[in-house]
């Protein structure tokens, strides 16, 4: 039987009343039309599994996601093929997930999983994914290593943060641990380069992701690291390693664990160093 080989976006979300929402499309072709399912699609030659979800979330919902932890790989026989699907959890970066292929699409919470008609392959995932809602009602402790690009050995902090908690508030937690002013621009940079696609912007643009979204929701995994690009102007680039991702009963504050050397956002000068300066560079 001839194997066909996918990958599934489990898209998640938050509501206005906090609670975990997944986005679910319903099938608008074929002969599953009008099932229900969760947007993907194939793999081809030369591609990863992550490379070709976000391709075809871009194709088929004018959307771009970042890709998560791999939750399941569904092994399901139908009668003419088996299929393979790798279920990724992921979140928006921007976009309005515009229906270009799917006759709708539905956010569901925990509650309304199993109010619509999956199809048969989908189903055997949503019990999994109805496991993993109810844990979220704890609040996750991210457990963050935080250093100067290129200086993780001898410059960091070590800063425990709620998921709860917004970029915002991670941005002033780094600056508050170094000692920096909070009176510039910053992005986070999910593929740790300035100014990429996959940031979310302090002022952002419309249709841009913002620094107001919770950590929770970028779907952070552990060992993974992205970057805080801050002061366009002197372009300070702070590395973040995810450290930990445990849950907790009780909320806690931001707050610094642990620490090793410092670095001056506006380092001093010696006045001879500036007097050297001017002497070499204005000299009749």
């Amino acid at each position: 039987m001839k194997t066909i080989n996918v990958v599934a976006a489990i898209i998640k979300a938050v509501n206005e009343q906090g609670a975990p929402i997944i986005f679910a499309t319903q099938r608008g072709y074929g002969d599953f039309k009008g099932g229900w399912e969760f947007p993907g699609g194939k793999i081809e030659a030369g591609e990863t599994p992550e490379e070709a979800l976000i391709r075809e979330i871009r194709e088929e919902l004018d959307t771009e996601i970042a890709v998560g932890e791999l939750l399941d790989t569904i092994e399901y026989d139908y009668p003419n093929f088996h299929l393979s699907m790798k279920c990724y959890w992921s979140s928006i970066i921007s976009g309005d997930l515009v229906l270009k292929e799917h006759e709708a699409a539905r956010w569901l919470t925990k509650e309304e999983l199993f109010e619509v008609a999956w199809l048969p392959a989908d189903i055997g995932l949503v019990g999994k994914i109805e496991e993993e809602m109810e844990m979220d009602k704890m609040n996750n402790l991210y457990t963050l290593k935080v250093y100067p690009a290129g200086l993780g050995r001898t410059v960091y902090r070590v800063i425990e943060i709620a998921g709860n908690e917004t970029l915002d508030k991670l941005c002033e937690t780094i600056l508050d641990a170094y000692d920096f002013t909070y009176d510039h621009l910053y992005e986070f940079c999910m593929d740790n380069k300035m100014y990429g696609r996959n940031s979310y912007q302090c002022e952002p643009m419309e249709g841009e992701p913002s620094t107001k979204t919770a950590i929770d929701e970028i779907w952070l995994s552990k060992g993974q690291n992205f970057s805080l690009h801050y002061d366009f102007g002197d372009d300070w680039m702070f590395t973040i390693h995810v450290q930990k991702i445990e849950e907790v009963q009780e909320y806690k504050e931001p707050k610094v664990i642990k620490e090793k050397g410092q670095i001056e956002q506006y380092p001093d000068y010696e006045d001879e160093e500036y007097d050297e300066f001017f002497d070499e560079d204005f000299e009749d």
